[in-house]
């Protein structure tokens, strides 16, 4: 994957993109964590009774993963606008616990953010939204609960909900999405695993577009930035 020019454009652009007081990411911070696909147990969820004594069946925890906030990102560069030149069979997987950044499929900048039955949507405009997603064979069924944004969060009220059939491998996860009929639309949307830190990574299918200003800062576990 090469870089041209890459590091000098942030340096000249990051004042561009982020407002006052926001920082480059540092470091190589590490993905958030899934105690359903890294295979670490969960928290501790059992109820008691005032006594101190089990009160029959464990009730299932709600999901922690990431929070809303937890990754910032202001980027030019946007993913290849095409549907992605090979189709894999759709047949669903085991989505890990990490952060996915789009590549093909919409020419945007937008990661996805999977971990403990919770996703987040990163976009390269400094919003995000968070909510939880359950996965039944090939399908994932999404429903978004929170915006935040640098001005704070907010719950969403309106019920948001995304229907996809789906393909996941270690390293990949492509979204078509499904239609209220359930037959698939025209959106496929490729997206590659990475370290949130390497999100403003140049590759052949996430670029700036010609005669545009380009730059990119992402930053983990601090405010959200404000874009320009």
């Amino acid at each position: 994957m090469s870089l041209p020019r890459h590091a000098a454009i942030l340096l000249v652009t990051s004042s561009l993109l982020l407002a006052c007081g926001s920082e480059p990411a540092s470091g190589n911070p590490g993905d958030p964590k899934s105690s359903v696909s890294s295979g670490e147990p969960a928290s501790d969820g059992a109820a008691r009774s005032r006594d101190g004594a089990d009160e029959g069946a464990t009730p299932a925890p709600t999901p922690s993963g990431p929070a809303c906030a937890d990754i910032g990102w202001c980027s030019r560069y946007v993913a290849r606008g095409e549907k992605p030149t090979v189709a894999p069979a759709f047949a669903g997987g085991n989505i890990a616990a990490g952060t996915y950044r789009l590549e093909e499929g919409k020419r945007e900048a937008l990661a996805l953010v999977f971990g403990d039955g919770v996703v987040v949507s990163v976009s390269g405009d400094g919003t995000n939204m968070r909510g939880t997603f359950t996965t039944a064979g090939n399908r994932i069924s999404v429903t978004w609960t929170t915006n935040c944004s640098a001005e704070g969060e907010s719950p969403r009220t309106d019920g948001l909900k995304d229907e996809y059939t789906y393909h996941a491998t270690p390293s990949e996860l492509h979204l078509a999405w499904l239609q209220p009929d359930g037959s698939v639309g025209s959106l496929h949307q490729r997206f590659e695993r990475r370290a949130p830190a390497a999100l403003c990574e140049e590759s052949a299918t996430f670029t700036c577009a010609p005669n545009t200003l380009c730059g990119c800062v992402v930053t983990v576990g601090k405010a959200l930035p404000t874009c320009e």
